[in-house]
């Protein structure tokens, strides 16, 4: 009986858990310096990238103090330029108020001492006519009231120019201007003051007058005011005169109005002599304009 082999099948090799254990361990410093050099690219990516930043933001700080540092210069030119107009308005006020005083002098030791001769001619001619020429009396007549009234009109323009009254003293020129300016444009005005006299340098005085006209001048071109309350006191370091009154009032910025350049120069002979202005207003109140002007040292 024959009996058949049946040949063996080979198996795969098996490995054990030790095997596979060994294995991991030899690939797994592999892992490690993939991650160290991945590390190692991701910190060199991201130093470059702070680099950059660091060096953008390093730029654009030079270029923010070049910046800071040109609108300093431009403030401080701005700043002097504000300063030479201040004392170029400052100086051209002096010679306006010197001009003025040339002008009125002028006018009256020239055209006034000219019509005060011109008429005394004519007084003489008059007589001379006597009562036989009526029709020449009546001439002579008529050219006296048309000197007469060229007289008044040129010492109007003197005052106007130079106040003569200013010599005086202030509480006689307020006086003096108050009157004029209520026979002129009918507003009635009320002067209070704390003292019979202001003893201060013509400086001072005659910005206070100019303060003074171009404030009742407001006051007549754009109040619409039926009276105003004009203060004048001081004490031992400031002068203050207070204009207040009872019109229609207006805003605050209205000095930057085209036909505000009053107020502006208001402002300007104020700050010449290192004082200060305020205004308040409200509407349909009326507006108050206090000038506060610093003495001189005694």
């Amino acid at each position: 009986m024959a009996h058949t082999v049946i040949p063996s099948q080979k198996t795969s090799p098996q490995f054990s858990d030790k095997d596979n254990i060994f294995h991991e361990e030899a690939i797994r410093p592999r892992k490690k310096r993939r991650k160290t050099q991945d590390a190692g690219a991701t910190a060199a990516e991201a130093g470059q990238h702070a680099h950059e930043r660091t060096a953008r933001l390093q730029q654009i700080n030079a270029l923010l103090t070049e910046e800071i540092a040109e609108r300093r210069r431009a403030e401080q030119a701005l700043q002097q330029s504000q300063q030479v107009l201040r004392e170029l308005g400052r100086h051209t006020g002096e010679i306006i108020e010197e001009e003025r005083k040339r002008i009125a002098r002028e006018l009256h030791d020239q055209l006034g001492q000219n019509l005060m001769a011109l008429r005394i001619d004519i007084l003489m001619m008059q007589r001379a006519a006597g009562s036989d020429h009526p029709v020449v009396v009546e001439t002579v007549q008529s050219a006296l009231n048309n000197i007469d009234s060229m007289i008044k009109n040129v010492r109007s323009i003197i005052n106007n120019l130079r106040p003569a009254v200013l010599d005086l003293g202030l509480i006689a020129t307020f006086e003096w201007e108050i009157k004029e300016f209520e026979r002129r444009s009918g507003i009635t005005c009320s002067l209070t003051t704390d003292r019979s006299e202001f003893m201060i340098d013509d400086a001072r005085a005659l910005a206070l007058l100019r303060i003074l006209q171009e404030s009742l001048t407001n006051v007549a071109r754009h109040a619409n005011a039926d009276h105003v309350d004009i203060c004048l006191h001081g004490d031992r370091r400031y002068l203050y005169l207070q204009v207040a009154d009872n019109g229609v009032g207006d805003f605050p910025n209205c000095r930057r109005k085209a036909n505000a350049f009053g107020l502006v120069g208001i402002q300007e002979r104020v700050s010449a002599l290192g004082g200060n202005l305020s205004i308040t207003t409200e509407k349909g109140k009326g507006l108050t304009l206090m000038a506060s002007l610093p003495l001189p040292p005694e």
